[in-house]
């Protein structure tokens, strides 16, 4: 078997919707579909919610997660960072979608 990828993936810029919609989650389902493990992130708590519900039925085998976080925000980065640590164990590839 493969060695997972283990990504975090968040959106920063507050004008799009990125991991909600769009390129962020194309990206998600791309890692899942390919068994890596994921996790999500938006500024807000319900778009994060309904994301990684969304991406869960894709029933890959791969884990997926989500917390809400700012990244313009150091404590948002660091309880991100924390969070992607415990849920993932080591973290591959942080990618920020921000256009």
């Amino acid at each position: 078997m493969a060695e997972r990828t283990q990504a975090v993936l968040i959106k920063s810029n507050p004008h799009h919707r990125a991991i909600a919609a769009g390129i962020g989650r194309a990206l998600a389902k791309e890692f899942l579909r390919t068994g890596d493990n994921v996790i999500v992130s938006s500024r807000s708590e319900e778009r994060v919610r309904s994301t990684v519900r969304e991406l869960e039925q894709l029933q890959t085998g791969a884990s997926v997660a989500g917390i809400a976080a700012n990244v313009s925000k150091p404590n948002d980065v660091a309880a991100l960072a924390s969070f992607a640590s415990t849920q993932l164990g080591t973290v591959d590839l942080w990618y920020v979608c921000h256009w």
